[in-house]
């Protein structure tokens, strides 16, 4: 029951997130500073993966990193209308 409330509450936090840059970047055209943190977050997880040869722990991380902010910025370029 706990899990399932703290995934929810993760989601609803994720939304919240996700609507309150989409509305600033559509008000305010401020698409590159809301762009710019996952484009970094992308560079570090490809700089993990290039640098890692033996940890599969660090290479699954790095995976994570350049995945999920890749999407991150895909849905804010969508969402803002470019």
């Amino acid at each position: 029951m706990l899990d399932s409330f703290t995934d929810a509450l993760e989601r609803a936090g994720a939304a919240i997130v996700y609507l309150s840059c989409a509305y600033v970047a559509d008000k305010k055209d401020v698409r590159f500073w809301l762009i710019l943190p996952t484009c970094l977050v992308t560079c570090v997880g490809y700089i993990i993966l290039i640098a890692v040869k033996e940890s599969n722990g660090a290479k699954l991380f790095a995976c994570f990193l350049v995945a999920s902010a890749s999407l991150s910025r895909c849905s804010d370029l969508f969402s803002a209308g470019c």
